[in-house]
């Protein structure tokens, strides 16, 4: 288990979002956005008014602290009430600022105060990390060093992954640093200019780069508890979009293996919930939160489970859209609202893709179609999207695909009714949307016999007939990709739609019967010529008879060989027969 020697820590990440769409549910955002400079307020939030004004008395001279100790007073006219404020007031509201802001690596976690004889705190007393000179060193080395970091992605869950990744990737947990006073490696400075740290480091940058990213994210601290040991141990909680808070452990992600660094990342501790289990270990378990019970500062309301997406399991989701009657079925059409699709697209994911589901219709549209599609129906002043699409049976020809049998024609004309599907979407075709394809299913029904591969799409909308379609098979749909809205039937047999009720695993089996009686016929004759060719061989002679007499009696002639004696023995005869004669 590795922890840094932090005294206690916790820090804030807050962004949400949210939304309703039909199967799904997101919550709603409360409009709260992290704080550009990588700070936060999370614990500010939590103190009484006079704790607030503590807290804001000391945040301008702790900004501004480069060396030496400071000492802030304070005077009864500092207050509103025209009251110091306690000595429990004092720290809770100092441990406040400390958590919230992880900008200020040159500010200490350590604290001296006065007080008087009603036990109300009359200062406290600042410490810097390091010499003036050396603090503005580091100020700039950071600038420098933050700036290469490029967090890219449209999405919250790809830009916390990248973050995590980069600490992960570019920090090694500095084991030198642990029981000894090296406070840059408990401060941000240890991930952005060292490149090693404790865990308050890994921590605190986490917070850090999430916060300049508009994620809300804070850090707490508490006991890491392995099966071994127990210490001092900091980590992240971090709130998604959908406005849940996520357990995070930046430093237990980056593990080491017999004292040295991994080079791998980890996902163990990575966006889990408190009911989430490592290593026979729930979070909490092996993450006891003590940030209420040193500073009484309290950690948000966690959720239980492990967020949606996870590396290395499922980073996408496919978002089931659909109405349903009071019966539950699913209704004829489904209207999509282009103030919603950027809600879907947060929910998916980059790789994610929402199945809009209409009657006997299913559109599969991609999250980086979603995009194309909101940006076209914005640029066309379209608020909204309706798809559905009709079925109707139809008496139609079955083998007009394959012209070859147009002289034969009972066959060419023949006709049937089948189940014609066309799927619709009300701003016109699939262009109208600024896509060039789309993936489309209809209803299919496969029977005990039927077979995935042998499951076919047939588009009515060709010149030249019904024309198969690639198609996959999904339990319910055949899903296929067009280009444009046609007409189309789902079948399980590849040769006609005609032929659909006959399971064409039905026809493959007849097939194969017909070849292996084939090949049986075939190999019988062969046989049967060679046993002949051998007879005419062993009666060409007398001498000849007599060796294979011999052989036959002593039983040393394969079958076919004493089938070919026996037959000899006929045509040597035969012949003796007409030479006497």
């Amino acid at each position: 288990m590795r922890t840094g020697t932090s005294l206690k820590s916790v820090a804030l990440l807050t962004f949400i979002f949210v939304a309703a769409v039909a199967v799904i549910c997101i919550s709603v955002s409360d409009g709260s956005v992290a704080a550009a400079d990588g700070s936060s307020d999370y614990y500010k939030e939590q103190l009484s008014g006079k704790e607030k004004e503590v807290y804001n008395i000391i945040y301008p001279v702790a900004f501004a602290l480069d060396s030496g100790y400071t000492t802030v007073t304070f005077t009864a006219a500092d207050f509103s009430d025209e009251k110091l404020p306690t000595v429990d007031e004092g720290q809770k509201a100092f441990y406040a600022l400390y958590y919230d802001h992880p900008e200020m690596f040159w500010m200490t976690s350590e604290i001296h105060y006065t007080h008087n004889e009603q036990n109300r705190m009359t200062s406290i007393e600042l410490t810097p990390s390091d010499t003036g000179e050396n603090i503005s060193v580091q100020k700039s080395q950071l600038a420098l060093a933050e700036a290469k970091v490029k967090v890219e992605g449209e999405f919250t869950y790809d830009k916390v992954k990248q973050i995590h990744d980069w600490i992960v990737d570019n920090t090694a947990y500095d084991t030198e640093a642990v029981g000894i006073d090296k406070p840059i490696a408990h401060g941000i400075c240890g991930v952005f200019v060292e490149k090693k740290c404790v865990c308050e480091g890994y921590a605190k940058a986490f917070m850090y780069l999430c916060q300049k990213n508009g994620i809300d994210c804070i850090v707490s601290i508490g006991q890491g508890v392995s099966d071994k040991s127990s210490e001092n141990h900091m980590w992240n909680y971090i709130r998604m979009e959908d406005g849940k808070w996520y357990c995070m452990d930046v430093t237990w992600d980056d593990p080491l293996v017999d004292g040295k660094d991994s080079g791998r990342v980890y996902y163990n501790y990575f966006l889990k919930g408190t009911e989430s289990v490592h290593s026979d270990k729930k979070f909490t378990e092996s993450h006891v939160d003590t940030m209420a019970e040193d500073h009484s500062l309290n950690k948000p309301e966690l959720s239980a489970e492990a967020y949606r997406f996870h590396p290395g399991d499922t980073e996408f989701l496919d978002a089931i859209l659909s109405n349903k009657d009071e019966e539950g079925n699913i209704t004829a059409t489904y209207t999509l609202l282009a103030d919603a699709i950027d809600d879907v697209r947060e929910y998916i994911g980059t790789g994610g893709s929402a199945r809009i589901q209409a009657g006997g219709f299913q559109f599969t549209i991609s999250c980086e179609d979603l995009k194309k599609v909101k940006e076209k129906l914005t640029a066309d002043s379209v608020t909204e999207v309706t798809f559905g699409g009709t079925a109707e049976t139809k008496s139609m020809k079955m083998f007009t695909q394959y012209g070859f049998l147009e002289s034969i024609g009972p066959i060419y004309d023949y006709e049937k009714e089948v189940t014609v599907y066309a799927p619709s979407i009300s701003t016109g075709d699939i262009s109208s949307l600024g896509l060039s394809e789309m993936k489309i299913g209809i209803v299919a029904d496969m029977k005990q016999l039927d077979l995935n591969m042998f499951m076919r799409v047939w588009d009515y909308s060709a010149e030249d007939g019904p024309v198969p379609i690639k198609a996959e098979y999904d339990g319910t749909y055949e899903n296929f990709t067009a280009e444009s809205l046609g007409t189309y039937c789902a079948g399980n047999n590849p040769v006609s739609p005609a032929l659909n009720d006959l399971p064409f695993i039905l026809v493959i089996l007849i097939l194969v019967l017909v070849v292996l009686f084939i090949i049986i016929l075939i190999r019988l004759l062969l046989k049967h010529r060679k046993i002949k060719r051998m007879a005419r061989t062993m009666a060409k002679s007398k001498r000849n008879m007599q060796h294979y007499k011999q052989l036959y009696e002593d039983r040393e002639l394969s079958s076919d060989e004493r089938k070919a004696f026996l037959k000899a023995v006929k045509i040597y005869n035969k012949n003796k027969g007409k030479e006497e004669s």
